[in-house]
């Protein structure tokens, strides 16, 4: 068993996102099983079940057949939303105190799990994991390692792997973090950018034995999509809460432009039209960017004092009965997050 202090999280929740993993579900299901009823006394496993075509969420619901005491709770999408859209659902409903997240293929392996949450607890608040020795091509790797060296450089943030989705988080730090698009990459990012202490260790990496690679791409479609992110990852780093910096700035920019362009085209003699035309368009520039920063930072505040509800993404859930008796309330009781999901949908 893990040191006497990791009982006092008060649980271990493993968010795991899948699309299509019908072979893997077994496999991935029995090493998780072995692995954390040796080292944690309680601990959840949410499997996000991201859409899949094929037996993926069947196969989950029967495990309980193999497995009886695995306390199991998986969430179906309706479709494909995407990685960031399964991992969000999955960390909107944990209920431990430290969150696990992990990729549903093996190539990630469960038995390092142990070993990120110790150093969880020990001294920092995010853990990412480092796969030094990365079981795919130099297509696959090379983007990785240039993207974890703009995002440093950008935020700050000094890991050599942003791509690695096995990491620990505590609980408080990923609640109500905000995720969109295909941000799931840059969640350390944005952990660092409220404050969190972000660590790194090495992890095993292994060969994909089952299927193929279902969320990532290769090569420039991968580097293209994961430029836009970048770029919004650096504005929200740096102005989160506060867009108007962002716009504002811009459009003040403009109309100092519009300013002196007038001055210095009324000192070269230039044609009056085409320094009018200029300056009008400028000045309308500026005007437009203060109005979309004073409009965007409405809407970021009454974001954040909404319920944070989120899309309806999921259609169904299956709840082990394992997973009852640890995380159900009992009458009187509350659960350990508030804003839980709840079950099936009403058709």
């Amino acid at each position: 068993m893990m040191p006497s202090s990791m009982s006092v999280t008060d649980g271990i929740s493993v968010v795991i996102p899948m699309l299509d993993e019908q072979d893997n579900v077994a496999p991935l299901l029995d090493e998780l099983h072995s692995t954390m009823n040796e080292h944690f006394e309680k601990y959840e496993l949410i499997i996000v079940d991201d859409g899949s075509s094929d037996s993926t969420y069947a196969q989950l619901q029967s495990s309980q057949d193999s497995l009886p005491d695995l306390p199991l709770r998986v969430l179906r999408h309706r479709d494909s939303f995407g990685q960031t859209a399964a991992l969000a659902t999955g960390l909107s409903v944990v209920q431990g105190h430290v969150v696990v997240t992990l990729d549903g293929d093996l190539q990630n392996d469960p038995a390092d799990i142990p070993a990120l949450v110790e150093r969880l607890v020990e001294s920092a608040d995010v853990v990412c994991g480092w796969r030094r020795h990365r079981q795919e091509g130099p297509i696959r790797s090379i983007p990785s390692r240039l993207a974890a060296w703009v995002i440093g450089r950008l935020t700050g943030l000094d890991i050599h792997d942003v791509g690695c989705t096995l990491r620990a988080y505590r609980r408080e730090i990923v609640a109500d973090l905000d995720l969109w698009g295909e941000m799931h990459r840059f969640i350390p990012a944005l952990c660092l950018a409220v404050g969190a202490r972000v660590a790194e260790m090495e992890v095993r990496h292994r060969p994909r034995t089952q299927g193929a690679t279902k969320y990532g791409r290769t090569g420039l479609r991968r580097l293209f999509r994961v430029i836009p992110d970048l770029v919004t990852l650096s504005v929200v780093s740096r102005y989160r809460g506060r867009p108007i910096r962002v716009y504002g700035w811009w459009g003040i920019g403009a109309l100092v432009a519009a300013v002196l362009t007038a001055a210095t085209a009324g000192l070269a003699g230039a044609e009056t039209g085409i320094a009018v035309g200029l300056c009008l368009c400028l000045l309308y520039a500026g005007v437009v960017l203060i109005g979309i920063g004073a409009g965007a930072e409405l809407s970021a505040r009454a974001y954040a004092a909404a319920t944070g509800a989120r899309p309806g993404y999921v259609r169904e859930e299956y709840r082990s009965a394992a997973w009852s008796r640890l995380w159900e309330p009992q009458p009187g009781e509350q659960t350990g997050r508030a804003g839980g999901t709840a079950g099936p949908e009403a058709s």
